[in-house]
């Protein structure tokens, strides 16, 4: 079955890439899933695996829309939207659409699972029956306080973004693609206008970690920012 994909999410995990977005016609959140095996790459594309499907070892950019072939459903507990793509070349598509229309409007029950706002306990989620593990935000710095700062771990500094949301405080590993990793203390960022993909990563000592897997800002004149 061929679906048309506008891409939300180009995450880095396990060495290789976890890619997610909504289907154009159903708004649905699918989560793409490798037709290849590789051992600890859990369902991720390797680079290999996106120069074979879309002739970018980097993978698709966001917001770009592919036309994809999909194989059998194959959920997990805590990613329920998990679709296995056929071994297919995909067709990148030129469609207009509103971004807005992809935004969640509904309170995502998962983000504000109260405390610590990092993290949702396995237990807590199977009790849920969360439909996604997936969410498209709509963030300003006026509402939500959206800025980028930079944690030190092992000698380098990992982005991350704080932000507020239904009143509740933030500050979430961004796994973005492009939102690198800095040898240098980097000066946070303070971000105007941002779409961003929340997204749950995979079971670390009982709990799912709630990450930032798209990030999607732009400037006062809607310029994208390149980070």
């Amino acid at each position: 079955m061929r679906r048309t994909i506008v891409i939300l999410a180009n995450s880095i995990m396990h060495g290789g890439r976890c890619i997610a977005g909504k289907d154009l016609n159903t708004k649905e959140w699918v989560r793409l899933k490798s037709p290849f095996e590789h051992t600890g790459l859990n369902g991720a594309f390797s680079q290999q695996d996106l120069l074979k499907l879309c002739g970018d070892k980097n993978g698709p950019q966001l917001l770009e829309v592919w036309e994809i072939a999909f194989g059998e459903k194959c959920p997990f507990e805590h990613q329920p939207e998990n679709i296995k793509v056929e071994n297919v070349k995909w067709a990148k598509k030129v469609i207009l659409y509103n971004i807005d229309d992809l935004v969640d409007v509904h309170d995502c029950g998962w983000l504000n699972s109260g405390s610590p706002t990092s993290k949702i306990y396995r237990s807590y989620f199977e009790l849920q029956k969360y439909s996604s593990s997936l969410a498209f935000l709509f963030l300003t710095y006026a509402k939500n306080k959206t800025t980028i700062v930079y944690k030190q771990k092992n000698g380098q500094y990992h982005p991350r973004l704080a932000f507020s949301f239904n009143e509740q405080d933030f500050n979430l590993p961004i796994t973005d693609m492009n939102c690198p990793i800095k040898n240098k203390e980097v000066p946070s960022q303070e971000i105007q206008i941002a779409h961003i993909t929340l997204g749950l990563g995979t079971e670390f000592d009982g709990a799912y970690y709630k990450l930032v897997v798209g990030l999607i800002p732009y400037n006062q004149t809607n310029q994208t920012v390149i980070l």
